[in-house]
């Protein structure tokens, strides 16, 4: 369907794997150099660095491969996630249904406690961007 196509396919890393954390969120970067705040910049999409080329949030997750993940569960958080109150997916529920359609902030391999641990082995997560950033988030 043509709503749920990207024009860029990005390899997603865990929050967790990384220093500093990987996360997707949108953020706007001032260009504005005169000592006050106005609209002029940009959006990239991450914190600490831009993900890809194209400046829209990650709205779909593809989870390609988990076959050597040793941890049980995923914890995914949306982009107006502001705590630790994020769903722990189930590893085998998503190696069955591969497709998350959601607009992506961060994620981390979990015990299904909400213990972070180590994804335990490589993986393939695919992150789904579009030309443009949406007009409603």
């Amino acid at each position: 369907m043509i709503l749920s196509s990207a024009v860029e396919l990005i390899n997603l890393a865990d929050f967790s794997s990384t220093t500093p954390g990987t996360d997707y969120l949108p953020t706007f970067i001032t260009t504005q150099k005169a000592g006050f705040s106005t609209s002029m910049g940009f959006w990239q999409i991450g914190s600490e660095e831009q993900h890809g080329f194209d400046h829209s949030p990650v709205f779909k997750m593809i989870f390609a491969d988990l076959t050597a993940v040793v941890a049980s569960h995923i914890k995914i958080w949306g982009i107006d996630n502001q705590d630790d109150d994020a769903p722990e997916f189930p590893v085998a529920f998503l190696t069955n249904n591969p497709e998350l359609e959601i607009y992506l902030n961060k994620f981390e391999f979990t015990d299904g406690g909400g213990n972070v641990i180590p994804a335990g082995g490589a993986y393939t997560i695919v992150g789904c961007k579009k030309r443009q950033y949406p007009i409603v988030l």
